[in-house]
Parts: C-alpha cells; sequence; structure tokens
C-alpha cells in the first residue's frame, strides 16, 4: 500500500475575486499573505488592515523590472495617495510565495509579505480579520517611497484567521499558461493547497454594470413615476371619468408591479453575479 506524505496543517484562509486572490497563512506569531494578481498589466497590489482608506495602515508591494520586489509600509490619511509609514504599528517583511499559489489560471504574478500576527483578533471566538485591496496597473519607480498612480480598483474581504488549511500537498499539478483555456474545475480538482476556490463563473464586467443600471432605472420609474401616477389618478380621475379606478388598477397593479418585480429581480442577479470581493462596497466608504 502506497504511503502519502504527510500533511502539516496551518490555519488561515483565503479568498479570490476578478483581479487578485488573498491567501492568509499563520505560522507561530507571524501570518504571511499573499497577494496573486489575476489582471494585467499588474503595477502594484495592497492590502489594508482596516475596513476604510481612511487612517488605515497598508502594505503596498509591486514587482520591479530588475526582478526584485519592493514592499511599501504606507497609511492614507483621506481619499488621497497614502503616504510611507516611517514607523508602523507593526514590521512586514517580504516573504518567498508558495508555488502552488499560482495554480490559478490566470495568475499573472504573487506577492507576499509576513508581518506579526494581531493577537487581538486571534483572541476572538470567530477571529475574522476585515481588509482592504486595491490594485493598480501603472508600476511605480523602484524605491519605496515612490509615487503611486491612483488605483485602478479597490475593495474589502474578509479573512478567517481561525481555518485550517494544509501546508503541504502531494502531487499538485502546476498551472498551464494563461494564454491556454482552462476547463471547468471542480471542487475535487481544485488543489487545497491555497483554500481558495476558483471565482465562479460571472457575467462580464459592462454587463454586469448594465444590469445594475437598468436595476435602478426600472426600480425609478416604477416607484417614482407610475406608482405616483396611479395614485394622482385615483385623485383626481374621478372628476372626468368613471372608469378612473380601472385605470389606477392596471397602472399599479399591472404596469407598475411588473416593472417593479423585474427590476428587484435584476438588483438580485447582479448581487450574485457581480465579485464577491468587490460587490457594492467600496473601501473608501466608511464602516
Amino acid at each position: 500500500m502506497k504511503m502519502l506524505p504527510p500533511v502539516h496543517v496551518l490555519k488561515g484562509d483565503g479568498q479570490c475575486g476578478l483581479y487578485l486572490c488573498v491567501n492568509a497563512t499563520i505560522n507561530d506569531d507571524m501570518v504571511t499573505y499573499e497577494m496573486t494578481g489575476l489582471e494585467e498589466p499588474l503595477g502594484w497590489l495592497a492590502l489594508g488592515f482596516g475596513t476604510r482608506m481612511k487612517g488605515t495602515h497598508m502594505v503596498v508591494m509591486w514587482p520591479n523590472e530588475d526582478g526584485t520586489t519592493t514592499l511599501s509600509q504606507r497609511k492614507a490619511f483621506g481619499h488621497t495617495e497614502p503616504l510611507p509609514a516611517e514607523y508602523p504599528p507593526r514590521h512586514a517583511v517580504i516573504a518567498e510565495p508558495r508555488v502552488s499559489t499560482l495554480w490559478h489560471p490566470k495568475a499573472v504574478k504573487t506577492l507576499a509579505f509576513s508581518i506579526p500576527v494581531n493577537q487581538t483578533i486571534l483572541s476572538w471566538s470567530n477571529p475574522t480579520e476585515r481588509l482592504i485591496w486595491a490594485y493598480g496597473k501603472i508600476r511605480p519607480e523602484k524605491p519605496h517611497y515612490s509615487e503611486l498612480t491612483q488605483h485602478y480598483i479597490a475593495g474589502f474581504l474578509r479573512l478567517n484567521l481561525g481555518g485550517t488549511m494544509p501546508e503541504f500537498v502531494p502531487t499538485v499539478e502546476p498551472a498551464p499558461p494563461v494564454e491556454m483555456k482552462m476547463p471547468q474545475v471542480t471542487d475535487e480538482a481544485a488543489p487545497p493547497v491555497t483554500a481558495v476556490a476558483t471565482p465562479p463563473a460571472s457575467l462580464p464586467k459592462r454587463h454586469s454594470s448594465r444590469i445594475i443600471l437598468a436595476h435602478g432605472v426600472l426600480g425609478s420609474i416604477g416607484f417614482l413615476v407610475l406608482l405616483p401616477a396611479g395614485a394622482l389618478f385615483a385623485r383626481w380621475g374621478r372628476t372626468f371619468t368613471s372608469n378612473w379606478f380601472q385605470v389606477h388598477r392596471i397602472v399599479n397593479m399591472s404596469v407598475a408591479f411588473f416593472i417593479i418585480t423585474l427590476g428587484w429581480m435584476l438588483g438580485a442577479i447582479a448581487l450574485f453575479d457581480h465579485d464577491p470581493m468587490v460587490h457594492l462596497f467600496h473601501a473608501h466608504q466608511a464602516s
């Protein structure tokens, strides 16, 4: 009987979106975050320890042309470029990413850093860490204090630091080149080493935006135009026609009800098909 290699269990969690995957693994008093970019061009990636941009300490990383990686710890004081933090509350260092994080078919590059774990979060009964993230398309200069261009997109995520995932998994197939068309990956085929699932099949970003726009337009027409029109006709139509109630009923129960129901359904579709790491919440919003 063939013996399998031993599996060492680590604490951690991960999550994927349309633009990046984030893994967090805890080893003793350190936590390693791995940010895998899924979009080109990859300028810089950032992970912030908070629920909004203002007042949040963050780690920004970007690859350089000479093959090195720059790590810059910064703090945002508002909706402006985060400034380098001379004395951050926790000191981060560049870490070597695990090769297995590149299994994602759209993986461009993985940037990783280690930082002392937040012991306060680990002491909670549900040690879920709330983070913000950002992705920029323009690569800064090599020095850690270089100017950052505005992010292309940003969002938030939650990671359960009390979860478990294997540190070593035998026979993990390497990811094929990005240009190749990947077959659909099932839960059984996905390498468990990352504890990150492939993002669910979603509508194209432009299509999803159109659905959200249609949801808003239909809801506005139903609630702001049709319902008030039906009520006003019931109020004033009785003065010049005996069929006022039929018109009121048709406008409210047939036309307005259909429009509002269709708008609600489009809102539900946009909710479930949108990127779970972005949704409609933005990192610039307050918690």
